[in-house]
């Protein structure tokens, strides 16, 4: 065990960019064994020596920079399922507008006829109808 601890020192070792990786291709090699397929066969094969050859790297700056722009991009969609049930009840309430400006997402209360909405972002005023 001692030998794979040295063999390892230095090198990038395992992330969650890799953990999808390897994820992603596991899920591909199930579907092919039902829908066998040379382009998923490839895939499969693709995605297993990309993991293992970021997992092997010994440049560590570069693979944090990948799984941290990753990481950014996972939040980004767990946040926009995680509020996707607020935003359907709140879509009884509220309209909500893109500032023609700076394209600040403005929401306004629902049925108010026609109003002036003022962006909180660039102060632009825009007439909008509820």
């Amino acid at each position: 065990m001692n030998w794979l601890r040295k063999f390892m020192q230095g090198r990038n070792g395992s992330d969650q960019l890799n953990a999808f990786l390897v994820l992603c291709a596991v899920a591909l090699w199930f579907v092919e064994i039902w829908l066998p397929s040379p382009f998923l066969s490839a895939a499969f094969w693709a995605l297993m020596i990309w993991s293992i050859f970021r997992m092997m790297s010994r440049n560590v700056t570069a693979r944090r920079n990948e799984n941290y722009k990753f990481c950014a991009f996972m939040y980004r969609i767990r946040n926009w399922f995680r509020d996707l049930p607020a935003r359907i009840r709140a879509q009884k309430e509220y309209r909500y507008f893109r500032c023609p400006n700076c394209s600040q997402r403005v929401r306004v209360p629902r049925h108010k006829g026609h109003i002036k909405v003022t962006c909180p972002r660039c102060g632009e005023k825009f007439d909008k109808r509820t």
